[in-house]
């Protein structure tokens, strides 16, 4: 098993437990304590998103909005990410097969980007991908909620940064889930 199949696994186990609520965010591993302790993570509800992640603020610290996107850099601009929301059609009811629709055309979208994709897992209503751009790691969570809209949470950072990243990217991935 590759190391980056290994470290998308680990993302989908934590993705399939049921996340903390909004107003707790998830503890980091043992091994990452004492090079992480600094960290200090937020919960992020914003009212046009109808999802949740809890992110390492002292790491994201500007925001930017553009195109109905909330983007978050890193002080060092070489990592970022995103939450965003598309409307559903108001179909009622999130099913498996708009999550298996949704994770389709996001392959789609990533093959035409020659991207690298080492990881997919869809179940119920959310679906992961995860892999290589280039000399890049993305992280794709996306999740439909009962109105049929999509939220996404993707991360993206420098490939050689994955040993200060690992621990961040498997917290947000547990934390993001929708509201309620």
């Amino acid at each position: 098993m590759s190391r980056m199949t290994g470290f998308a696994l680990v993302f989908a186990a934590g993705a399939a437990i049921a996340g903390p609520a909004a107003a707790a965010c998830p503890g980091g591993r043992e091994e990452y304590r004492d090079s992480q302790a600094g960290l200090a993570f937020e919960p992020l509800a914003d009212p046009r998103m109808g999802a949740v992640v809890c992110y390492p603020s002292t790491v994201f610290r500007k925001v930017e909005e553009a195109d109905g996107r909330l983007r978050f850099v890193s002080d060092d601009g070489l990592a970022w990410f995103t939450l965003s929301r598309e409307r559903g059609e108001d179909e009622p009811g999130a099913t498996d097969g708009s999550a298996r629709e949704a994770m389709a055309q996001a392959l789609e979208e990533l093959a035409a980007e020659r991207a690298d994709v080492t990881y997919r897992r869809q179940v119920g209503a959310w679906f992961v991908v995860s892999g290589y751009r280039g000399d890049r790691i993305f992280y794709r969570k996306t999740v439909i909620g009962p109105d049929g809209a999509a939220d996404t949470l993707l991360i993206d950072f420098p490939r050689d940064q994955k040993p200060f990243y690992y621990d961040m990217v498997e917290r947000m991935s547990w934390s993001f889930k929708p509201k309620g």
